[in-house]
């Protein structure tokens, strides 16, 4: 009875939270101004607020109430808008306060294209304001007009750097031991636990990837003639940071402003009506949101995204194999008009059997005369790559990270520790290897060569599907597997990708070799009923952005994966962020 009434209790008290927290949010929700009349002519201010994902995704409503919403807008809408603003009359030029967050190198890369072709189209004006300038954000803001500093910053003109870390030794130290299986010389996500530094192999695939993303935005920034690809080595060789006065005198930026100072200048190029101390402008989250587009069902072209770890079972985050298949089950039961399938992929891989069961639903698809097209993100590598591997045309950015064709496995065991802890493990089993996955003791080598045989019969399946998606001999994809992560202009000279382009140029091949160009074209993408629009434009309501300072993001280079998880693996061996 005790316990009842607790649960009563409880649950009254956690209804009267909701209630309260939803006058609160209805009542400040009623002081929005959820209907804004747009001025005639504006500048469409970006800003840091601004963030991407391949899908999207709404914020809840109770993230809503404790402000800890992450909503993300659909990149190929972020470059949808940036084409019709170059259109509209009323937007009288860009204004990039900060950039947005972008997911990855290759949005960036896309992002750049993006803005080079609305100065192309419209003849307008594209400004930047910074508070703090690397190379990293310069990729971006030297695609605009006039680029303006914060005071008493520097210019970090430094190259890229990966740090990784090795726990050899330090697991070896508190009696540890992590036992390994894999296939390829360059799948290197085991080194960490087995190694004291990189193998030359490892250090090579990483060097020659660095190297490559290094030149696409460098090349990208030579684009705008502000500096040549030879200023840039040069620079990041020889400087590594400069004074904003010195960046300035180069010809890196136009000048140093406060931010007031900012204000007064877009105040000049185009004046507020209402504010006297402000500028006419339109922040990118709303102009997004005020453009329509029309919601397509069954089209004969499908868009469905693949984002994030390749995992087993159910799940609403990443890439799980039984609710993923599912998904594409349903297209292929119940699509009949379903002429092509554009697959975009931006995933490190992960559990080798769920990307095996993805791959038979996409095959069976296939059979149906259905063309499957995969238009490669950030990276579609390892089991990324497996589900793209019976495709008919893959597109990819040259700076996508892909391939790593091979598996591995880790066997950690804490046996060691245990008996320098005094902690006795007794096991009984029925069978001689029951207990082979068991964390109490380590693998003998009998247990490590079943293990071994089994990721070697992944590998091989791997290379055979690699071989007859891509048409190529298995001799040639052995040779080019061994677990090596490629980058994607690299992977187009060795025939694993067919052509250059995101995901636009995928949806526009698909239209063309369905010989309806045109067509209509359905995109799987979370839609938003009244109530979560409402939140959304709540979460992101700005009447003013230009003087509401961006919330600051730690920029982070290379890691290993998140999971530490023992089994047959297909997956990156690092993460790229």
């Amino acid at each position: 009875m005790k316990k009842f009434l607790i649960n009563v209790l409880a649950s009254a008290a956690g209804g009267l939270l909701l209630f309260f927290g939803a006058l609160i949010f209805f009542g400040a929700l009623s002081e929005v101004e959820t209907v804004k009349e747009r001025p005639e002519s504006f500048i469409l201010v970006i800003d840091a607020s601004v963030v991407s994902s391949e899908a999207g995704a709404s914020p809840s409503f109770a993230s809503i109430l404790n402000n800890t919403y992450e909503a993300s807008i659909p990149f190929r809408k972020i470059l949808a808008a940036i084409d019709s603003a170059s259109q509209d009359q009323s937007v009288a030029a860009l204004l990039l306060d900060e950039i947005p967050v972008f997911h990855g190198r290759a949005a960036k890369h896309e992002f750049h294209k993006a803005l080079m072709k609305f100065k192309e189209k419209s003849e307008k004006k594209i400004y930047a304001y910074s508070e703090r300038i690397d190379l990293s954000n310069y990729h971006i803001l030297s695609a605009c007009d006039e680029i303006y500093a914060a005071p008493l910053e520097n210019f970090y003109m430094l190259g890229d750097s990966v740090t990784v870390s090795f726990y050899a030794k330090a697991l070896q130290n508190i009696g540890i031991e992590v036992q390994t299986t894999r296939v390829g010389k360059y799948k290197s996500g085991i080194e960490p636990y087995l190694l004291e530094e990189a193998s030359l192999e490892n250090a090579t695939q990483i060097s020659e990837l660095m190297f490559d993303f290094q030149e696409v935005a460098f090349q990208d920034i030579a684009s705008t003639r502000r500096m040549s690809v030879e200023d840039l080595n040069s620079s990041t060789s020889d400087l590594g940071i400069i004074s904003l006065n010195e960046a300035k005198n180069l010809g890196y930026i136009d000048d140093i402003f406060y931010r007031d100072q900012l204000i007064d200048y877009m105040s000049s190029l185009v004046p507020c009506k209402k504010e006297v101390d402000n500028f006419a402008q339109v922040h990118f989250n709303t102009y997004i949101s005020s453009l329509d587009e029309e919601l397509v069902l069954d089209a004969p072209v499908v868009v469905v995204y693949a984002e994030g770890e390749i995992v087993d079972g159910h799940a609403s985050d990443g890439i799980a194999g039984d609710t993923f298949s599912e998904l594409l089950r349903d297209l292929r039961l119940s699509h009949d008009s379903l002429k092509a399938l554009v697959l975009r992929v931006d995933s490190p891989g992960g559990s080798a059997f769920a990307s095996e069961q993805i791959l038979r639903e996409i095959n069976l698809i296939k059979d149906k005369g259905v063309k499957i097209i995969v238009s490669m993100a950030n990276v579609a590598a390892s089991g990324g790559y497996w589900i793209a591997s019976s495709s008919d045309q893959i597109f990819v950015q040259p700076n996508t990270v892909t391939g790593s064709i091979g598996v591995y496995g880790l066997l950690p065991n804490y046996e060691k520790f245990a008996e320098k802890v005094g902690i006795n493990n007794q096991t009984f089993t029925l069978g001689g290897y029951r207990d082979i996955f068991s964390l109490a003791h380590s693998k003998n080598p009998e247990e490590l060569l079943l293990v071994q045989k089994s990721v070697d019969q992944i590998y091989e399946s791997f290379l055979e599907r690699v071989s007859f998606g891509r048409n190529l001999s298995l001799e040639h994809v052995e040779e080019i597997a061994q677990g090596r992560v490629w980058s994607g202009k690299e992977a187009l000279d060795l025939g694993l990708v067919d052509k250059i382009g995101g995901l636009n140029d995928a949806v526009e091949y698909a239209l063309k070799v369905i010989d309806m160009p045109g067509g209509g074209v359905e995109y799987l993408e979370p839609v938003l009923d009244e109530f979560e629009q409402l939140l959304v434009e709540f979460a992101n309501n700005d009447s003013a952005p230009i003087v509401v300072l961006p919330k600051w993001l730690p920029l982070k280079s290379f890691s290993l994966p998140s999971s530490f998880s023992s089994g047959v693996i297909a997956r990156l061996p690092f993460s790229i962020r």
